[in-house]
């Protein structure tokens, strides 16, 4: 597998990776109520606060990964096996999918994998490129001095970016995109991509920082996980693991 290489300052220690992966598990346990499905790597939740649209959800590592670029061969497989599925049950109601992706931090491990997968209409699909390359064009120059785009297309965010490069990617399906190096960690909004598509499909949420919303309460969680479920049951890739695990 590709490990995440430290850097300069080399690999973590023994007792950091422990650590590490203790708070792994912590964030596992705080999202449980959210997960729909569990891969050996990797699992699939709802968001935390209201979804842009029904289907909206974020792809996460059980393990320790910072970013796509910094995770093993195996979490990256399992990442591509949710995203064709979602791929599959968005195409299923007429529908695109976007996925998001910021990564920050990475030598701290300040923050873990993650990334949201959005269903578009095709007309906002067809919309959405032109619309996020405006919105890294007129982005605030404190985190945007460098404007150059970096297209991912046919190769991925892997074979496009190093392993410690902070950067912004937005995919749309599996063999389009491109990514943006953040370069003011600090200033960048973590929520960059969520407010471009919600000014795209002119959400009641738009302009409205993720920190002054309203959290779900566990019944509402509870409604979203089911409904999820209902419609990603025909397309779910980790049956297969539990059938494996039968045999």
């Amino acid at each position: 597998g590709r490990g995440g290489g430290g850097g300069a300052s080399g690999p973590p220690s023994k007792a950091h990776q422990s650590f590490l992966g203790a708070k792994a598990e912590e964030r596992v346990r705080r999202v449980r109520p959210l997960i729909v499905a569990v891969g050996n790597f990797t699992y699939l939740r709802v968001p935390e606060g209201r979804p842009i649209a029904p289907g909206h959800c974020h792809l996460e590592s059980l393990g320790a990964d910072a970013a796509t670029t910094a995770a093993t061969d195996e979490v990256c497989d399992e990442l591509r096996n949710f995203k064709k599925c979602l791929i599959q049950m968005y195409a299923a109601r007429g529908q695109r999918a976007c996925f998001l992706e910021v990564a920050v931090g990475l030598g701290a491990h300040k923050r873990s994998l993650s990334i949201e997968a959005v269903p578009l209409s095709d007309r906002d699909a067809e919309a959405a490129p032109a619309f996020f390359k405006k919105a890294i064009a007129e982005a605030p120059s404190e985190w945007a001095t460098h404007r150059a785009l970096i297209d991912t297309s046919g190769k991925g965010i892997r074979r496009s970016v190093p392993p410690n490069f902070a950067y912004f990617h937005v995919e749309f399906g599996l063999d389009r995109g491109f990514a943006h190096h953040i370069e003011d960690e600090a200033s960048f909004p973590l929520d960059f991509g969520r407010q471009v598509l919600e000014g795209l499909l002119e959400s009641d949420d738009a302009g409205i920082p993720a920190r002054s919303r309203p959290k779900l309460s566990f019944e509402e969680h509870k409604r979203e996980v089911l409904a999820f479920s209902k419609e990603w049951e025909p397309f779910d890739w980790t049956k297969m693991l539990v059938e494996d695990t039968a045999a």
